[in-house]
């Protein structure tokens, strides 16, 4: 089509409005009878078949057109895969990047959170390991050449009580540990501390500086307080078993019976009584649960029976 476009001397795909105008005039400039030129028949039959060949296409629909137009949307939608592919491609690479750095991320936050562990676990061994040589060597100071005495409670803070003693006329202020219920301290024998409370220290007759209290072992001041806070307790829970008694035997019935709760339980069998209503979290030590354990023992009623009380009533619908 190219070829009739040129003859008529028209660009390719020019309208046929454009195409009827310039055969008018090309074809009376060429015709046989009005022109002289020697190949003016010639020309004449080249301008009237180029006319005809482009009638025909135009009444064809201009199939070139549609096949270049089909050629054309066919080059676009290839043109826009491939773009489509490249930009696939580039976020596929970009999301391997994303995920190599990510993994390296984490391998690094993983190898630094190891290294924090093993620095944790590094200074905690340390740290126990020295407090292990100190109490060890505190120990062996005072255990080579000891000496016992009594210590006052002086002060406490909460988990820590700071004692007293005399050695001669030195005096020696040392602390400890202790177990904390609520608002007040416990010592390690489950019961709590008051101020001016007094235990067994030993120390080191060489250097009293090293010294170690001893919870176990009261004075006879501070146990005398563990049996009357006993006692106070029992006609507490017990109501049934002390309430028919006079005044004169109520006080020799509860005494005797915190006595026999102490030869057999020992302090903890006190501290289970004071405590009885506390949840473990509270006090993972003597709880509630413990004082059920502690009732629902058969030599718990036996202390009871052995002072020729009745067995309360409280633990035997148990």
């Amino acid at each position: 089509m190219s070829a009739a476009y040129k003859i008529l001397g028209l660009p390719d795909g020019a309208s046929m409005d454009e195409v009827k105008k310039t055969y008018r005039k090309l074809a009376k400039k060429w015709h046989p009878d009005s022109s002289t030129h020697p190949e003016a028949e010639v020309r004449f039959s080249q301008i009237a078949m180029a006319y005809e060949r482009i009638q025909e296409w135009e009444r064809e629909g201009r199939p070139e057109d549609n096949l270049a137009y089909f050629l054309l949307l066919k080059r676009k939608a290839e043109e826009y895969e491939e773009r489509k592919k490249k930009a696939y491609e580039k976020k596929q690479e970009m999301r391997k990047r994303i995920l190599k750095l990510r993994r390296q991320q984490d391998r690094e936050q993983l190898r630094q959170y190891k290294y924090a562990f093993y620095l944790l676990v590094g200074f905690a061994l340390v740290y126990v390991t020295i407090t292990q040589s100190i109490n060890l060597y505190e120990m062996y100071r005072i255990s080579s050449n000891p000496a016992e005495t009594f210590a006052v409670i002086e002060e406490q803070d909460r988990y820590t009580v700071y004692y007293v003693f005399y050695v001669g006329d030195t005096r020696y202020v040392s602390d400890a540990r202790v177990r904390y219920s609520r608002n007040h301290n416990k010592s390690l024998n489950g019961m709590p501390i008051q101020l001016h409370d007094s235990f067994k220290v030993r120390y080191s007759k060489d250097n009293p500086e090293y010294n170690e209290i001893d919870f176990q072992s009261p004075s006879q001041e501070t146990l005398l307080r563990y049996f009357n806070k006993t006692e106070i307790q029992l006609r507490k829970l017990y109501p049934s078993s002390f309430d028919y008694l006079s005044n004169e035997t109520v006080h020799s019935a509860t005494k005797c019976v915190a006595v026999k709760l102490y030869d057999v339980f020992g302090f903890d069998g006190m501290a289970d009584l004071i405590y009885y209503n506390e949840s473990f979290l509270e006090n993972g030590s003597n709880n509630s649960g413990t004082y059920e354990d502690l009732v629902t023992d058969s030599r718990f009623a036996q202390c009871f029976s052995s002072c020729n009380v009745p067995i309360p009533q409280e633990i035997q619908d148990r």
